[in-house]
């Protein structure tokens, strides 16, 4: 606890007053010797803003573990009430959310910076040589997750990220948002928004997220004079044909992963099975299918660094 006494010790039993914001508390408490009122305040504070009253450690971090576990404002308060725990309302909540959030953003940036400065000086190392435009190539890989489970063609967000083939590392990422509660509010009333953090950035399918994201962040990545001229990722289509094609101002030849490359031909020979019958030969059952898609990927670990056989 924090707080200034004017004489003695001070008792829990003398608190005449209490205001609570999230989970910290200031007490006001008398003093049991000289009846001076003493304010205690159970949790730190921080300058947050520019102005206005300070805020309490205590929530900020709980917002903070709550963006670090995966979970949300309701979540937080269903454990609280079980401790017996004063909950946090969703106001104060989402605040300093958004406070964490904007840290945490700021942080991940520059580690992406970071790692991709590192996998440049290591490819370089490596003996890849900067081209005219003095743009080093690196191998990276690709692919986009959405806020759904399954394939999240609905979602109103997704996730895309570039991580490094040889250290692993996330070198960049974006996030493609389809709606803005502030703006979606102000609309409806016919009015104007006010001023805010508007994270709208995407009008289209979620599907067409995946390769707009793509061409986001291999556009991008030219302003660090580098190019992701080669990179592993989904057989989706579409998504290459963008960066091949559309407004990447660099030449990008695709990869496809063992994962994903032995998902595609397991539904390939299963639609097979399905539309085709062949004369004089087993049938391509499941157990074929399978046997078949084991030999492939035993075929590619064997040979592994060695194109030619």
């Amino acid at each position: 606890m924090y707080f200034t006494v004017s004489l003695g010790p001070l008792s829990l039993g003398n608190v005449i007053e209490e205001h609570q914001n999230g989970l910290a508390s200031t007490f006001t408490v008398l003093c049991s010797q000289c009846n001076a009122e003493n304010t205690i305040k159970t949790s730190k504070e921080h300058r947050s803003g520019a102005r206005g009253p300070l805020t309490f450690d205590v929530n900020t971090r709980a917002a903070l573990g709550c963006l670090h576990a995966g979970v949300g404002n309701t979540h937080l308060n269903n454990l609280l009430s079980t401790l017996n725990v004063p909950a946090m309302n969703s106001s104060t909540f989402k605040t300093r959310e958004r406070e964490a959030g904007k840290a945490i953003e700021l942080v991940a940036k520059n580690s992406c910076e970071q790692f991709l400065n590192g996998e440049r000086e290591e490819a370089i190392e490596n003996g890849n040589k900067p081209d005219e435009n003095n743009l080093v190539p690196i191998a990276c890989s690709y692919d986009m997750g959405w806020q759904k489970r399954g394939r999240g063609f609905n979602s109103n967000t997704g996730h895309a990220a570039v991580m490094g083939l040889s250290t692993g590392k996330v070198l960049d990422y974006t996030t493609k948002n389809k709606m803005c509660r502030f703006c979606d509010e102000a609309k409806k009333a016919g009015k104007q928004p006010k001023d805010h953090d508007c994270r709208k950035n995407h009008l289209g399918s979620s599907k067409s997220m995946e390769p707009l994201a793509a061409v986001e962040l291999f556009s991008k990545v030219t302003e660090s004079n580098v190019k992701f001229s080669v990179y592993t990722g989904d057989d989706d289509s579409t998504t290459e044909s963008h960066l091949k094609h559309i407004k990447v101002p660099y030449g990008v030849e695709k990869w496809s992963d063992t994962i994903h490359i032995k998902r595609s031909l397991t539904t390939r020979l299963y639609n097979l099975s399905q539309r085709s019958k062949f004369c004089n030969s087993s049938v391509l059952s499941q157990k074929v299918i399978n046997y078949l898609v084991k030999s492939f990927t035993y075929c590619i670990a064997q040979n592994k660094g060695d194109a030619t056989n």
